[in-house]
């Protein structure tokens, strides 16, 4: 049977000019939104495979629901390109809309220029799923956009400075007022939320430093609300997943992955984040690292039981976490996400893994890959600090380190008496003993896991635990 396959970009080369969280969430968006409006100008919507078309014109979330390839039944070459441009043609009034002193025929050239797209029509042999038959749309978004004079990149740099004004934002955020939350505001939204008037500052921009002269005011102001908190995410194994079921089926999935991403974004939401884009098995969002006595880590393994349950089981989700100072630069925050989870956690040993990377504002760094089962044990130990009679004390992760070739060497039936030697002093016996014991037996069960450096991985749980905790 014939299929129409749309692809559309340079997402990769939008969001490397964007320097604030309102420019990513904007870059992303306005593809999205792209997509979605695209879809919508189909004059038979139901020919559409993936991106799920239900709820099309469904009240719109935070984040950008709808990823960059869409898949059709038959040959529609010709309507898809119609659809397309008359969605470019909208997107580019807004984009002019936010250079008023702009030459709008300058902007809109520039945009054509800028905004790719290829269209692909093919026969697909019966049993293939034709979202796994379009290999060719792979090179055809590597093709760089033509577009790269200064000026032109200015048009978009100046919608993404304007965008709290704009009509893409009324289009996610409806008659939600306010301005896009710095990183500074996301971080410390656990100390934040629900008291925003005893702060000195509003919705509009100030210094992220005066933000901080204000936060620190508050009794409760802890050091952990100096992190931020960034994620990808990605479902697993989803080519076999897809290959697996009829195009019929594969409609029917899709719009499940649709539901999905809207929970996901109200749960990101709920929990103090902004959501970028949530498009069927992608995630990108900003979030505090501690938020209404849940951490990030708790967070990322609801996401991932939503996402086992909306694809009935039959697909996981990977994640790649990067925690930094706000001050850190943000493109390599986000690059550090990103590696975090195609080059680490995508490639974990029967994957459903988190890669994560911690940078501290003192230069050090830490870095691990956790499976599921281990990812829990970090909320364990991470949740037993809130209990002085679990708590673990301070330095351990140090002295590991300290330790760790002498660790390292000793088996496991003799770690009992190595523990006891290192912590021998009288609380840790009694008040420590109890989150001692919890560390000895998770450090057995990384080693049963053919875990080749269980050390390692425990020292960077325990260092992970230290920073929740300050």
């Amino acid at each position: 049977m014939r299929y129409t396959a749309l692809t559309i970009g340079p997402i990769y080369e939008a969001l490397s000019l964007a320097e604030k969280t309102r420019g990513i969430w904007a870059a992303s968006y306005m593809f999205s939104n792209l997509m979605r409006d695209a879809l919508n100008n189909l004059e038979d919507k139901s020919a559409a495979i993936s991106p799920s078309v239900n709820k099309l014109n469904a009240k719109q979330s935070a984040a950008g629901l709808f990823n960059d390839r869409a898949f059709l039944r038959g040959d529609r070459a010709e309507e898809l390109k119609a659809a397309y441009e008359k969605a470019r043609d909208k997107l580019i009034g807004m984009i002019a809309a936010a250079n008023p002193n702009g030459d709008r025929a300058k902007i809109a050239a520039f945009c054509k220029r800028f905004f790719t797209y290829a269209i692909i029509v093919k026969d697909v042999a019966d049993g293939v799923n034709p979202l796994l038959a379009f290999n060719e749309l792979a090179a055809a978004e590597q093709e760089p956009s033509i577009a790269q004079n200064g000026e032109g990149v200015n048009y978009l740099l100046e919608f993404f400075q304007n965008i709290n004004g704009s009509k893409l934002k009324e289009i996610a955020y409806g008659e939600r007022s306010g301005s896009f939350k710095s990183l500074p505001r996301i971080a410390a939204h656990g100390l934040i939320n629900g008291k925003e008037a005893s702060f000195d500052f509003d919705d509009k921009d100030i210094d992220d430093t005066a933000i901080y002269e204000s936060l620190q005011k508050d009794k409760s102001f802890r050091q952990l609300y100096k992190y931020i908190a960034i994620v990808y995410a990605d479902g697993d194994n989803m080519s076999k997943t897809l290959s697996a079921l009829s195009v019929e089926k594969t409609t029917e999935f899709s719009a499940k992955l649709l539901d999905f991403s809207r929970r996901a974004a109200e749960r990101i939401e709920g929990f103090g984040g902004l959501p970028v884009y949530a498009g069927g098995d992608d995630l990108l969002f900003f979030a505090p690292v501690y938020s209404g006595e849940k951490t990030i880590f708790a967070l990322l393994e609801e996401l991932g039981a939503d996402f086992e349950s909306a694809t009935d089981g039959k697909s996981t989700l990977s994640f790649g976490l990067s925690i930094s100072y706000y001050k850190f630069p943000l493109r390599e925050a986000l690059e550090f996400a990103r590696n975090e989870l195609f080059v680490k956690a995508k490639n974990a040993k029967g994957k459903n893994a988190l890669a994560f990377i911690i940078q501290k504002h003192s230069g050090q760094s830490f870095e691990s890959v956790l499976s599921k089962s281990e990812l829990s044990d970090l909320i364990e130990i991470a949740q037993n600090e809130t209990d002085e009679n679990t708590a673990l004390p301070r330095g351990l992760h140090y002295k590991l380190a300290q330790h760790e070739t002498l660790i390292n060497q000793t088996p496991d039936n003799r770690l009992r008496a190595l523990f006891d030697n290192l912590f021998n002093e009288e609380i840790h016996q009694t008040r420590f003993k109890a989150s001692l014991d919890a560390s000895l037996s998770l450090l057995i069960k990384l080693r049963s896991s053919d875990e080749t450096d269980a050390t390692k991985k425990l020292w960077a749980i325990l260092s992970a635990v230290k920073l929740l905790r300050s």
